[in-house]
């Protein structure tokens, strides 16, 4: 877990001023606490994936069902007000770009 925070604080580094304070708070619970939303969900498996791919797992690691851990969290905040369906499907696109 401390590899995975020096690679946010590294991370960090490079984000734009505009944003930093949002990315922090995101990035600084996300990998060592539960995500409560969907955003922290999806950053949790960026972050996990960058892992991976840092630790020369190679680029034959798949995310297998993400519907099945992301679902949980789309519906609360759906639900709750939190993020619309195109704000949800706006960060699964960038998601995959960032992946790609």
């Amino acid at each position: 877990c401390v590899r995975l925070m020096l690679l946010v604080l590294l991370f960090l580094s490079f984000v734009p001023r505009v944003s930093t304070r949002f990315a922090s708070t995101t990035l600084f619970r996300a990998p060592d606490n539960p995500a409560r939303n969907f955003y922290e969900a999806l950053q949790s498996v960026w972050l996990t994936y960058m892992v991976v791919m840092i630790e020369g797992w190679g680029y034959g690691i798949g995310f297998g069902r993400p519907d099945q851990f992301l679902n949980p969290f789309y519906i609360k905040d759906i639900a709750a007000g939190k993020i619309t369906r195109e704000e949800a499907r706006e960060l699964i696109a960038l998601f995959y770009i960032k992946i790609n």
